[in-house]
């Protein structure tokens, strides 16, 4: 529940921005020429003095490149301690969370490069920018910043969008579902104005129209934004449902304010439920969940920009004040969010504290809360708190001690008694890279004993070159009582390409006295970096035989036009949807 709030206080902090700042170009995308913060990465601007490029064309599928000057030994070229990138089946469903490395040091010169692409399943519309990939390319304008910056981007504007659907013989088929995009734009100012998909469905003979509307920005780095989604049924175009968003801007006092106001509305248009599976598309799943017992029919979401301080606020700080509304003025819950910036320029946090509230009139409760602290910009103690304490002392915190560099060397996991109870160590190679992890469990006596959950747990790793591609190893160990086995249990290898993208994955068993290959995934790309395969495999007895295969096709803007799933004979499995894209 906890992880639940937290991302949705994130969300609502980083949404509204990303929609403004993914709008930004006003014509045929040029890259904005301000400079923005990237708060996703500012784990490797710790390390990396980054001198970001990317084309001034977006398309579908683009690069973006990042130098660091940060001493790093030479040809240190791992990072294990990065986001975890797990291997995803189609479904997103996490089947492996190992940690690996998100990004690679290409070269001794700190050089990074990594490919982003814009695809999905359906045609990828304005209102869906910050879906489109897990670490949104570019973030919010929070603090002018020298050390981790980029443009502004957008896709193409779509002038017009069709789909044709092919059945597994690849035969142009009949479409039960039709569906038809269109899109307008002001004359004037080329500002996009609307985006509607009118779906028909010859099945049971429903119609739905789902329309997105944009307005124009106050703020100076954007030119629009998603400002309505409006669902109607049937031939007569009933009303279903809508969603509306409204950006304030005050920028008359030194501490700036952003107010993002989201309502919605019921089929008689008025304040109340919409529950339509598609009503939030743009805002996200689960924007508009109840809380505090109650249904939310309105969020108001402040963003702060302290510069100088304010009362307990200190300055170089982002305040962000959500409220939950279950009527036009009844306010049901809150959540408040401050983030203190130690170094604004580097955007090193010093602080953070999150807190949320259960509203009754003028009563406020305090049903969570959590503070974390880092020191030049590194997280050293986060922390936990229950209301039996009052507010006051931590029922559990964990406390981070890190090596120059800022690597984790060890993290203490402490109960609500102030008691040490699971500890992890780390150990690196002489050019930085990690190579072991040990998991304990601490008693009240100190004795520690083996500890392995899926978090905690104790591995060995080891890097290699073979024939241009990188390939990291880990192998994991289990606990035998209370020591870490000698014999392994898994390893995982990964296989990455020259410019970072991950080729290969293989999990290993080890039975006996030897590994046995138990899983393998191997992915191909194109000239610009495009996934265009994921070619699975069924593995038995140690021997993999190639099964299910995906196939990605692109237009020349490198945008995904298809997804064709092949079987083990490399048959067209399924029927398949073709679109396809005229652009402005």
């Amino acid at each position: 529940m906890k992880y639940t709030v937290i991302k949705l206080a994130n969300y609502l902090l980083l949404a509204p921005v990303l929609l403004l700042l993914a709008f930004a170009c006003k014509s045929d995308n040029a890259l904005q020429s301000s400079l923005t913060d990237y708060d996703p990465i500012l784990d490797l601007s710790r390390y990396i003095s980054y001198n970001r490029s990317s084309a001034n064309q977006v398309k579908g599928v683009y690069t973006l490149s990042m130098s660091g000057t940060q001493s790093f030994a030479p040809y240190y070229w791992g990072w294990e301690q990065g986001t975890p990138e797990s291997v995803l089946n189609k479904s997103n469903t996490v089947t492996d969370t190992s940690q690996v490395p998100e990004y690679f040091l290409s070269n001794h010169n700190k050089t990074i490069n990594t490919v982003r692409t814009f695809n999905d399943n359906y045609p990828s519309g304005p209102q869906y920018f910050q879906t489109h990939t897990g670490y949104p390319p570019f973030a919010d304008e929070s603090f002018p910043n020298t050390r981790a910056s980029s443009g502004v981007i957008r896709p193409l504007s779509f002038a017009s969008i069709e789909r044709t659907l092919f059945n597994s013989s690849n035969e142009l088929a009949y479409d039960a579902a039709l569906r038809t995009y269109s899109l307008s734009y002001n004359s004037s100012t080329g500002q996009i104005q609307s985006y509607a998909i009118l779906t028909q469905n010859n099945t049971d003979n429903s119609v739905a129209l789902v329309t997105f509307g944009f307005s124009s920005d106050p703020r100076s780095t954007s030119s629009y934004y998603t400002s309505s989604y409006i669902e109607k049924s049937g031939t007569n175009n009933t009303l279903v449902g809508s969603v509306t968003t409204a950006i304030e801007v005050d920028s008359t006092v030194t501490n700036s304010t952003e107010t993002y106001t989201y309502k919605r509305f019921d089929e008689n248009g008025a304040l109340g439920s919409f529950t339509a599976s598609s009503d939030l598309d743009y805002l996200g799943d689960g924007f508009f969940n109840s809380a505090n017992g109650q249904t939310i029919v309105k969020i108001v979401t402040t963003i702060t920009t302290y510069r100088t301080a304010s009362g307990s606020i200190s300055a170089n700080s982002i305040g962000t004040v959500t409220e939950k509304f279950s009527s036009n003025t009844n306010v049901v819950f809150k959540e408040v969010t401050i983030k203190h910036y130690e170094d604004s320029n580097l955007l090193q946090l010093a602080d953070y504290q999150y807190m949320t509230y259960n509203v009754s009139g003028s009563t406020e409760t305090r049903i969570s809360q959590d503070k974390k602290w880092y020191s030049d910009g590194f997280l050293v103690l986060d922390q936990d708190y229950t209301s039996g304490v009052g507010w006051t002392s931590p029922s559990s915190y964990i406390v981070y001690t890190r090596d120059a560099q800022g690597r984790i060397t060890s993290k203490k996991h402490y109960n609500t008694a102030g008691e040490l109870d699971i500890k992890q160590n780390y150990t690196f190679y002489s050019d930085g890279r990690t190579e072991t992890i040990r998991s304990y469990q601490v008693d009240s006596s100190s004795v520690e004993t083996c500890y392995n959950t899926t978090v905690y747990k104790n591995s060995d790793y080891t890097y290699s070159t073979s024939a241009g591609s990188k390939l990291i190893s880990e192998t994991r160990f289990l606990c035998d009582g209370d020591t870490v086995s000698t014999s392994p249990s898994t390893r995982h290898i990964w296989t990455y390409n020259s410019t970072g993208k991950l080729t290969e994955y293989q999990k290993y068993d080890y039975l006996t006295s030897s590994f046995v290959l138990d899983e393998q995934t191997r992915y191909e790309y194109g000239s610009s970096g495009e996934r265009l395969v994921e070619q699975r495999y069924t593995v038995s007895g140690g021997s993999a035989t190639a099964g299910i295969r995906y196939e990605y096709i692109y237009d020349s803007n490198l945008f995904q036009t298809s997804e064709i799933i092949k079987d083990s004979s490399g048959q067209i499995a399924t029927g398949y949807y073709v679109y396809s894209y005229s652009y402005r």
